[in-house]
Order: C-alpha cells, then structure tokens, then sequence
C-alpha cells in the first residue's frame, strides 16, 4: 500500500558493498534517507471536515492503511484522467474512483470488510444507502427554514429511519450491523450517527437511546482499538462544518 520513491536530493548516509566486476572491487554508497516512502493511497475532499469522507477513513484505519488528503479538489478533478464529478474522490496508485458508496465497497472487498454470500452483500448494500440517505435527510433537514423541526417530529422521516436502521440492525446484527465481524456498513453507521449528533446534538440523542441495538453496535464500532486511537487523534476532524452544529438548536429542536 505504499510506494518508494527515489530522492536524489537527500545525502548519502548508508555504505553497502557490491561483487566485484572486471576485477576490480566497486563500492557503492546509498542511503536510506534517498528514498522516501509515499502512501499508494490518496483522496481527496475539502479542508477542515470529514463529511463523507468519514466512512472511508475509518475503513483505512481499520485496516491500518495509510494515506494522504488532498485538498485540491478542483485541481484533482480537472487534471484526472477517470472523469470524476465530485469529492470525494480515492486515488489507490493508479486507480481513481468517486462517490461514497462505490469507494468504500471497494476498500472493503479489498481489505476483508465486505461480507461473503451474495444475498449478504446485497442486504449490506441495501444498508448504506438507506444510511447515505439518512446523511442527505438530515443535512438538508437542518438547511430548512425550521431548522430540522419537522425532521425530528415524533412521527418525523428521522423516527422512520431510525425504526428502519435498528430493525435491520435487530435481524442481521450481533456485535456489529451484520453478526460479529466488522463491515463496511459499520463505517457508515457510526458516520451518520456523528452527522446527527453534530448537527441535531440531544434532540437527535434522545431519538436515537430509543434504539437499543442502533446505540450498542455504535459503542462496539468506537470500541475498536483502530478506530478509538483514531477519534481520540488530532487527524479526526469535525464531520461537518461548524455551522451546521447543533449547539444552534435548542432541547426542543428549535433555533434561537
């Protein structure tokens, strides 16, 4: 997952010792500090949020991938050669690939957190992007005029979702959405879970303590050493931007 690329401007440190040729003894000097080791793995998406991001970092944290975030977005998408809409964007060497969903599908079949029957994979599916729309809901929600009122209503679209969420997570689930491995929709769970608490914070909360499986699985996906020491880091940014936070939104869901 890692590249090595020669850099000659670095001094040489390290004396190794070559056969002979012609004879006579050569000797070559090289060092380690000529080569310097860039990660195979690159996306792209904004400064200073995760947003969708998210999912696919935990996932490479997971399995303790390493790589970089470029922020030139623009940049990246007008000088690709896959023709790409959007962030955020997975450049894995020469391979370039958008949209949240695809991306993660793809690290997750790579590193072994896909699952393994076909019907599985389909439910799987069927899974995150029923999240991914939960994501999109709720992000819209908060733009409205009412800030997100309506979306939280008792008989509101989050109270469905989340009914939805937990009855899947109920049938298919153990330790984690789906039995006791770690998949991809786990990434994708706890991402919408912090999506919702940043930008709905106690109102989205009390909804969400409702359902017991939702908040189990949650404190088992935080519970793994990769993805604990990662959320506890400095590299774990806001999942949105600051004005979307819920400190705007009253207990009662109502902005002041």
């Amino acid at each position: 997952d890692s590249l090595v690329v020669f850099n000659p401007l670095l001094k040489f440190q390290l004396f190794f010792f070559s056969i002979s040729l012609h004879n006579s003894t050569t000797f070559f000097f090289l060092s380690f500090d000529n080569f310097i080791i860039m990660s195979a793995v690159e996306l792209i998406y904004w400064p200073g949020f995760s947003g969708r991001l998210q999912p696919i970092e935990l996932l490479l944290r997971a399995a303790k991938v390493d790589y970089t975030i470029n922020n030139d977005v623009p940049g990246f998408i007008g000088s690709s050669a896959e023709p790409v809409f959007a962030c955020p964007i997975l450049k894995d060497g020469d391979f370039v690939l958008s949209q949240t969903v695809a991306i993660v599908v793809y690290l997750a079949e790579k590193h072994g957190f896909s699952l393994d029957s076909a019907q599985d994979k389909a439910h799987a599916l069927m899974s995150v992007l029923n999240l991914a729309d939960v994501f999109t809901e709720g992000f819209k929600a908060r733009r409205e005029d009412d800030k997100g009122e309506a979306f939280l209503a008792a008989d509101g679209r989050l109270s469905k979702w989340l009914t939805l969420v937990n009855g899947s997570a109920a049938k298919h689930g153990g330790k984690f959405s789906f039995g006791d491995k770690l998949t991809f929709v786990d990434f994708f769970l706890l991402n919408v879970h912090l999506s919702l608490v940043h930008v709905f914070g106690d109102d989205y909360k009390a909804q969400a303590s409702k359902h017991e499986k939702i908040t189990s699985i949650i404190k088992n996906i935080r519970a793994v050493p990769e993805i604990a020491e990662f959320i506890a880091s400095d590299k774990f940014l806001p999942v949105l931007p600051n004005e979307l936070q819920g400190a705007d939104i009253t207990a009662a869901g109502r902005k002041k």
